[in-house]
């Protein structure tokens, strides 16, 4: 799976999880602090991120924008 698409699958996992649905596509370098509220919050938007994509993601709190978020992604997917 490339950037774009995991990108994509991401963009409808954070609009689900604002409850909105959107047609501008989420910039790779917006911060998670845009889509997410608090620690509890990121950690909700996380497990969702790990359940559609068969992937587990151990530091959380070092995520800090959306790129780094798809990079972590890839990796998982690759691994």
């Amino acid at each position: 799976m490339n950037e774009q698409e995991i990108l994509s699958k991401l963009e409808d996992i954070l609009f689900d999880h604002l409850g909105s649905k959107s047609s501008h596509s989420v910039a790779l370098d917006a911060c998670m602090s845009d889509f997410v509220s608090d620690s509890l919050d990121m950690l909700e938007l996380i497990m969702e991120v790990e359940a559609v994509f068969d992937i587990s993601i151990a530091n959380v709190h070092n995520i800090v924008t959306i790129a780094q978020l798809v990079n972590i992604i890839e990796e998982e997917l690759d691994a």
